[in-house]
């Protein structure tokens, strides 16, 4: 039986099969499955209930929090 996750299998799960090598694809496929996916919805919704509500704070806890760095000038201004 196949035990993957369907998730993953939109982002190219790597096969225990074939597993030497990998095709690299990127479709919108994979876009809709992360934006209607109830794991990243939740996983989300978590990471905002943890996030300071005035804008400064929030804009740099965010960035530390999901991608482990401080947003540059550019980004703030952006």
């Amino acid at each position: 039986p196949d035990l993957q996750m369907e998730m993953l299998k939109a982002f190219d799960a790597a096969s225990p099969i074939e597993c030497f090598e990998r095709t690299e694809s990127i479709v919108p496929q994979q876009a809709l499955a992360l934006a209607n996916s109830k794991l990243s919805q939740k996983v989300a919704a978590e990471i905002t209930s943890q996030l300071p509500t005035e804008p400064a704070a929030f804009l740099n806890a965010a960035f530390d929090r999901v991608l482990g760095r401080q947003p540059s000038d550019a980004e703030k201004k952006e």
